[in-house]
């Protein structure tokens, strides 16, 4: 009889745990998968468009580069809108706790914990994008050479006095050296230091993004 009792119990286990790796299989293929994919083809188009920006700001042909690029900017955060939409809604489509990091981080990509909208921008946060709309308002301070701003976006640091802005100016000419009306050269290559500390930040949340999806596979694979 007991032998009876332990064999129908090791039957019950059995079933469960071929239940459970069942449900985190058909997790990964209908939810996980398609969500990674959906993000991998919404990085590669940000890499793709600031390469684009890259070029714009080197083009020293273009006398009117600056409000040309920001224009761009408001262009292409406006026609992707519909990509992160899709990521978000797909993200937020699954409950099951066990994806929590991996949707935090996809959110985190999107968004940005930092990024401060103007009111309603929460009943529509896929019309935020945070890699452009950081770049944007750094470029806008280019424009109307606000370098304390330009220098530290975020507001972090204390108030620069003159000679330490020099100095920081300085570093940003002498990285790109470029070879236009000083003004100019100035102003572009302080968009190409910032366009770059965009993009290392991008890549960073990217590779979190990464590890996070590689961390939940391997978990429900288990």
């Amino acid at each position: 009889m007991i032998i009876d009792l332990v064999d129908k119990l090791a039957d019950r286990i059995i079933q469960l745990l071929t239940f459970r790796k069942q449900q985190r299989a058909e997790l990964v293929e209908q939810y996980l998968s398609p969500v990674f994919a959906e993000f991998e083809a919404v990085h590669a188009a940000y890499l793709e468009s600031f390469a684009r920006y890259r070029q714009a700001i080197q083009d020293s042909s273009d006398q009117h580069w600056l409000p040309t690029l920001l224009s761009t900017l408001d262009r292409d955060n406006l026609f992707s809108a519909s990509a992160r939409s899709k990521v978000l809604r797909l993200v937020q489509a699954e409950q099951d706790e066990s994806v929590g990091p991996f949707v935090s981080e996809i959110r985190d990509y999107l968004l940005g914990a930092r990024l401060v909208d103007p009111l309603g921008k929460e009943a529509f946060p896929h019309m935020g994008q945070r890699w452009r709309q950081g770049l944007s308002k750094t470029l806008a301070r280019v424009k109307e050479e606000a370098w304390q701003l330009v220098i530290d976006p975020d507001g972090a640091q204390p108030l620069l006095d003159g000679t330490a802005i020099s100095g920081e100016l300085d570093q940003r000419r002498a990285r790109y050296a470029i070879p236009n009306d000083p003004a100019d050269a100035l102003k572009r290559s302080c968009a190409l230091w910032a366009l770059d500390e965009v993009l290392w930040e991008m890549q960073q949340q990217y590779d979190r993004v990464c590890q996070a999806y590689a961390q939940l596979r391997a978990a429900l694979s288990k």
